[in-house]
């Protein structure tokens, strides 16, 4: 993905149902990183062109909790993913409010215009 010009990569962290895990967000973070940095070291005309970036890394996961999102921060991810229909508003807005306490800037996932109300109503800037 990131060869192919990819921003954001989403990484599976569900164990249970998606089989996914923490470990696979930290390789892809590392992996992306690690090529990212071979890339501009490799580029001879580093001063005339921009530094290649590597992609974001964005935890897909069940977030209910600021563990969830303090662990992917601690595990290289730079954004996760908040879902309006599974979580309740106040818990919505306290998980939008804490991710930015630490840099990280949620991507909330919404299906219907009832649920875009409720994301905007919490304070979501990415939908």
């Amino acid at each position: 993905y990131f060869g192919a010009g990819a921003s954001v990569i989403s990484v599976l962290t569900e164990e249970r149902w998606f089989k996914g895990s923490l470990e696979d967000l930290r390789e892809v973070r590392l992996a992306t990183t690690e090529l990212a940095n071979s890339n501009n070291d490799n580029d001879d005309s580093k001063q005339q062109q921009q530094q290649q970036q590597r992609p974001a890394i964005l935890r897909k996961d069940f977030i209910t909790t600021k563990y969830q999102i303090a662990e992917a921060a601690a595990s290289g991810a730079d954004t996760v993913l908040l879902i309006v229909a599974t979580t309740p508003f106040h818990v919505l807005q306290e998980l939008i409010t804490f991710a930015r306490s630490i840099g990280i800037e949620p991507l909330v996932e919404v299906h219907a215009l009832v649920e875009l109300d409720v994301a905007l109503s919490a304070g979501a800037k990415v939908i």
